[in-house]
């Protein structure tokens, strides 16, 4: 009796899996983590998913990693001990270098292809996949943040949302946009270390890039451009910028995995490139 209800229980479970592909590709990826860490260390979806805006563990699924979870797994890299915090701000800028040039180089080929129309796209659909990519690629979190967001991938966590503040406050002082940048090692999830890193994002002059066709004026920006984005972000906060405008930041992340509360008292993690308010 008792493994015929197993047996049906199994069937209703695969059903569902088969009507949503969702449902596929996180067991697919629950397998992986559980078998590359030799235990069952996520069993369902609150694993990753709850709370109002992304989880760590929900950021980690999205990106394909599955080291955070078990760090200890012997197909996961190995951690760097002590912590060189000049050369993980060296790795944190190339792969915001690696996101920035690869998205402007989409951004102008679909502009020579089909102007600011075909361009949208870039920003909703490809810039995604090249921060997926480069996250899968160099083991960083990697993506864009803005407090206006039209994208609700977008919106800054607790963190991040406090370097935006900072950065706008010292633009209106003059600060340059070179300078907008802030490292730091967190603490999140109770007892899991992070070195994260920002760098701000300004609207650029016309001549470097059209963002204002998307992103200015109201008035101003294309009706047909206005039906496009309307029907894809009904919640769009994203227009009204000008030239010199800060318009967002990237933003990365990556575990420590052998980091501790105690470290801070060894001279290791000593956020050589906090923000000067802090």
């Amino acid at each position: 009796m008792l493994r015929k209800k197993l047996a049906v229980l199994v069937s209703f479970v695969a059903m569902l899996m088969l009507a949503n592909p969702n449902a596929m590709a996180f067991q697919e990826y629950l397998d992986t983590v559980n078998t590359a860490c030799g235990e069952t260390v996520i069993n369902d979806c609150s694993t990753c998913h709850y709370g109002p805006t992304p989880s760590p563990e929900q950021e980690i699924y999205l990106s394909g990693d599955y080291c955070y979870f078990c760090p200890s797994s012997t197909v996961c890299p190995v951690p760097v001990t002590p912590i060189d915090e000049d050369a993980m701000l060296a790795e944190a800028r190339q792969a915001i270098n690696d996101f920035g040039t690869e998205l402007m180089s989409e951004f102008i080929a679909a502009m020579q292809a089909g102007g600011p129309i075909n361009a949208i796209n870039v920003c909703s659909v490809i810039a995604p996949e090249i921060a997926s990519s480069i996250s899968r690629n160099t083991g960083w979190m990697v993506r864009r943040i803005t407090t206006r967001a039209r994208n609700p991938l977008s919106i800054p966590d607790s963190w991040e949302a406090k370097q935006l503040d900072k950065f706008a406050k010292k633009l209106a002082k003059g600060t340059p946009a070179a300078e907008l940048e802030v490292s730091e090692i967190t603490e999140e999830s109770g007892d899991r270390y992070y070195y994260r890193y920002m760098k701000a994002i300004l609207i650029p002059p016309p001549d470097v890039a059209p963002c204002t066709l998307c992103h200015g004026d109201i008035a101003t920006i294309d009706p047909a451009i206005l039906e496009i984005l309307n029907d894809q972000y009904p919640y769009d906060r994203a227009t009204g910028y000008s030239p010199g405008d800060l318009r967002g930041a990237f933003s990365v992340k990556r575990p420590l995995y052998d980091w501790s509360e105690e470290d801070k008292g060894k001279g290791k993690g000593k956020n050589k490139h906090k923000s000067d308010d802090d």
